[in-house]
């Protein structure tokens, strides 16, 4: 019985990680791909035409990005260069600034547990095709990127805007900056 249900917990397993879902695939050489794909856990994806189709594999340096639709909404990838490192990132805002974000857990060894001890969104900036780390708030050594909208600096350092709530500034900058 024991080892029936072991099987029985690695198969669920197994067959929920197995999850295919429908998006498109942003190749390098501007070439499209629709289908299901799954996100493979240490990069890469992988494509199917229909659920009856053989699966193909993509790396991630062939891919300049993509979109996925799981549970009704759509989750954009994309791979951006920061300091010479490809990094796929989620498209957050896009504007006259776009936004992405990455999220990260670090963990803590304390005990030999390796448990989170703080996960969240890195967040990058991009402007005139150059991406830029910020992190998880908006610090001053980045007022550079909105110098051509003095107001938006105004209520940061107002503090009408938390320098945490960046997903905001970058919305009023998009909409309302030159």
């Amino acid at each position: 019985m024991k080892h029936f249900f072991i099987v029985l917990v690695v198969l669920s397993f197994s067959l929920a990680n197995a999850q295919f879902y429908e998006g498109t695939i942003y190749l390098k050489d501007s070439t499209e791909i629709k289908g299901l794909i799954k996100a493979k856990t240490f990069g890469g994806l992988k494509y199917k035409e229909s659920e009856s189709s053989d699966i193909k594999e993509f790396e991630d340096n062939q891919l300049s990005g993509y979109d996925i639709k799981e549970d009704g909404t759509i989750d954009k990838y994309r791979f951006k260069d920061v300091q010479g490192v490809s990094r796929k990132m989620k498209i957050v805002r896009l504007g006259k600034i776009n936004l992405y974000s990455i999220f990260v857990s670090n963990s803590s060894t304390a005990m030999g547990m390796g448990l989170p001890t703080s996960s969240g969104n890195v967040y990058f900036l991009e402007k005139n095709n150059i991406t830029i780390r910020t992190g998880v708030k908006f610090k001053n050594g980045k007022l550079h990127l909105i110098e051509d909208c003095p107001m938006l600096i105004d209520k940061i350092e107002k503090k009408e805007f938390n320098k945490r709530e960046i997903i905001k500034i970058i919305e009023y900058y998009n909409k309302s900056c030159i």
